[in-house]
């Protein structure tokens, strides 16, 4: 699986479009990034809420959220709570 590829798009989506996205939408989106996180699912159904969560924010910026960034947001976070936890 690409996560590091996935962990990528998402870094450059935020990058451009940080900017852009009011900063209520910008944590929306994290907060459900970190629900799904937290709901323990399997890959597939991960894959199928990134793509809800991409859907609902769709035409808020300039460049579309894909699910893949959806993805790579849930990786990033993931890979956060993980340095967190081992500090």
């Amino acid at each position: 699986m690409p996560i590091c590829g996935f962990k990528g798009q998402w870094d450059a989506w935020r990058t451009i479009e940080r900017h852009f996205l009011k900063s209520i939408d910008y944590v929306r989106l994290e907060d459900k990034a970190h629900e799904v996180l937290k709901a323990n699912l399997t890959l597939q159904q991960m894959v199928g809420e990134a793509k809800v969560i991409a859907k609902q924010f769709a035409g808020m910026t300039a460049t579309p959220l894909t699910p893949e960034h959806v993805m790579g947001l849930i990786f990033s976070l993931a890979a956060q709570s993980e340095a967190r936890r081992d500090a």
